[in-house]
């Protein structure tokens, strides 16, 4: 079983149920409860969605617990790995702990950091957070049996743990990086994936997560563009020399194996320049796209294969409900499952059992009233 790899930035969705009374929500709130819609709450905007709804339903928090969960791409991508039997580590910064931090001075009172660490950690995800230097206190994982449970400490203070308790540098090597789009943008988290890169050479898997996650993906793509063809180009040029080996691309540098992204999103990247056919036909990448009618299609070698939705729940998924990252989760395990012998020898057959499979996983979310992904509701899956 493959063992993946999470690089990204966290956030805490909230889902609204039947009970609360959506009339009195801003136009906003409305139409995300209406939509059965995750609204990403970050750092900055926790405390204001707090108090709108505690202005529209005073008991809200005692439903806290029925109407939240863990978020943000590459934690929902992880989420799906785990509930499919899949080993996942998830390393990045987390947008209310560091609000946390500078608002309660102590990372141990963050509420919504523990909440974070019990959703990923009942999801049967690992997780290793820390903030951006820039920002006061730190998160350090600690092995508790089978999973990871985040021990929060502020700056200075001693933490309560002995140092070979922590527990990061004795994960096994994994399989697959994964990454999300508009991360890359924070320092921190483009620091740990370069540096992660430089020492795993391993496949990376980005998802685009956003149209400004799809920016910082057509930049990310134009640089591995830029270091293949300069390391093409002088190898060429030394051709004739006995001494002069292929230039190889950095492992930094190289060009990701999957991009993963919404029809949106490939426009975005195609506004920058990257024209996912060709790129995958001149660089190796598979760009996988879902498509608004709940449909998916993968770019690979330079073709396209396309699998239409079978089902009118398939139809109805949208990234929106939190289906695109359940489908590139279950699409990357499909991807690194053994292989039947005629998808071996036939790849596009191959590329469509993987999309079938991720849009499947992606439809039955639709049928859980919190978009929560569990073993249970993906077992059965073929």
């Amino acid at each position: 079983m493959a063992f993946f790899y999470g690089i990204g930035h966290a956030l805490v969705d909230y889902f609204f149920d039947g009970e609360l009374p959506i009339a009195r929500f801003s136009p906003e709130l409305q139409a995300a409860a209406a939509a059965r819609r995750p609204v990403h709450i970050g750092s900055r905007s926790f405390d204001e969605l707090t108090a709108r709804l505690q202005a529209a339903a005073p008991d809200w928090s005692s439903k806290a617990d029925g109407i939240r969960t863990s978020g943000g791409t590459c934690a929902n991508m992880l989420k799906t790995l785990a509930a499919l039997g899949a080993e996942t580590l998830f390393s990045g910064s987390c947008g209310c702990t560091q609000d946390g931090g500078e608002r309660n001075g102590s990372l141990k009172r963050d509420e919504e950091a523990l909440f974070f660490q019990k959703s990923l950690a009942q999801s049967g995800v690992s997780a290793r957070l820390k903030l951006r230097p820039d920002r006061t206190g730190r998160c350090l994982a600690v092995r508790d049996g089978r999973i990871s449970f985040i021990l929060a400490v502020s700056p200075g203070a001693a933490p309560d743990i002995a140092a070979d308790q922590i527990n990061p540098e004795t994960q096994k090597r994994p399989d697959w990086i994964i990454a999300e789009g508009m991360p890359l943008a924070i320092d921190s988290v483009r620091a740990e994936l370069n540096a992660v890169r430089r020492a795993l050479r391993i496949p990376l898997a980005v998802a685009c997560g956003t149209p400004a996650g799809a920016v910082q993906t057509a930049a990310m793509l134009k640089e591995a563009q830029f270091e293949s063809d300069r390391a093409a180009h002088v190898s060429s040029a030394n051709v004739s020399s006995a001494h002069a080996p292929p230039l190889s691309v950095p492992p930094l540098h190289a060009p990701p194996a999957i991009v993963f992204a919404n029809d949106g999103e490939a426009r975005m990247l195609e506004r920058k320049g990257i024209d996912p056919a060709r790129y995958s036909a001149d660089y190796g990448t598979v760009f996988v796209v879902t498509h608004g009618c709940g449909g998916s299609s993968a770019y690979a070698a330079g073709s396209r294969i396309s699998v239409p939705a079978r089902t009118a729940a398939e139809c109805a998924f949208t990234d929106e409900t939190g289906a695109g990252d359940v489908f590139a989760g279950a699409f990357l395990f499909k991807l690194t499952e053994p292989q039947p012998y005629d998808s071996e020898k036939a790849p596009a057959r191959r590329m469509e059992r993987c999309l079938a499979f991720g849009s499947e996983a992606a439809a039955r979310i639709l049928s859980v009233p919190l978009c929560r992904v569990t073993k249970t509701l993906l077992s059965g899956l073929t």
